[in-house]
């Protein structure tokens, strides 16, 4: 029993956290679009926290980081329990996000209280996609929901695992299995999704980080230096892309593409529109 739950632990840790790695790793290309998209959540027709938009980038950055740095500490076995519990509570809430999105309904009303303390009803502002993969793989809410429930799935043996006390710090010849397996399911979901051969080298720095810290460091605290090793390397790209243009850029303005084109709407382009019910 305790080799299969071991088996498909190993299995779930490459998957999730590569995974956890490349969608941070996309937030991170465009942080400000995910900004964008954590405001649309942040309307009073949405969820009605516009308290929180002025600190909307700052929000969207630590999500980036925060989702990489659990991607690591997954395929690294570092501080296990911890990083089951926060992986778990995190897609936890990414799912009901996503449920809650694919089931807004944008002909509905809600009530709010507005700056005079009086109730008021507005009609629903529903945001049609999560942007949990920014533009690079637009996909609707109900898929983003779908892909959520799997990755919770592949969650729960990584949460068993990490407090039978099944998960530690990697041997070197886990680390090579683990570290194998993982980049090869970035590069082919970087490769066949995405047309971006980054995140794969991005991994790899990752873990370089993370690994030499492991190998270098007698500190009793080497779990966190690892941590902020992985900090240092994602924060830097992630200032880069705020200070610079995205490297890889999947907006619907970038180079080559046409914003005339791009703002067509279904019927103009001679797509089948979206339906709602009413």
């Amino acid at each position: 029993m305790l080799k299969a739950l071991d088996g498909l632990t190993w299995l779930s840790r490459m998957l999730v956290g590569a995974l956890f790695v490349v969608s941070g790793l996309i937030k991170s290309n465009d942080a400000l679009g995910f900004m964008y998209k954590l405001e649309e959540y942040f309307e009073p027709g949405a969820m009605n926290l516009e308290f929180l938009a002025p600190w909307g980038l700052e929000l969207a950055v630590f999500v980036c980081i925060a989702e990489i740095l659990l991607g690591i500490a997954i395929l690294v076995g570092a501080l296990p329990r911890l990083t089951a519990v926060l992986t778990t509570v995190m897609m936890v809430f990414f799912t009901w996000l996503t449920w809650y999105t694919a089931t807004c309904d944008p002909y509905g009303t809600k009530q709010i209280v507005d700056a005079s303390g009086a109730v008021v009803e507005i009609a629903n502002q529903c945001v049609l996609e999560c942007g949990c993969f920014g533009n690079a793989i637009p996909l609707t809410a109900y898929q983003s929901f779908l892909k959520d429930v799997v990755l919770l799935i592949f969650v729960a043996p990584i949460l068993v695992s990490a407090f039978l006390g099944r998960i530690q710090l990697n041997t070197p010849r886990q680390s090579t299995f683990l570290y194998a397996g993982a980049l090869l399911v970035t590069y082919l979901f970087a490769e066949g999704m995405l047309e971006w051969g980054f995140p794969v080298l991005y991994l790899a720095l990752n873990l370089i980080a993370a690994e030499a810290v492991k190998r270098r460091s007698t500190h009793a605290q080497k779990e966190w230096l690892m941590a902020l090793a992985v900090v240092v390397v994602s924060g830097f790209v992630q200032f880069w892309t705020l200070t610079h243009l995205p490297l890889k850029d999947y907006r619907p303005y970038a180079d080559g593409e046409s914003i005339i084109e791009n703002r067509m709407s279904a019927e103009e382009l001679g797509l089948e529109g979206p339906e709602f019910d009413k």
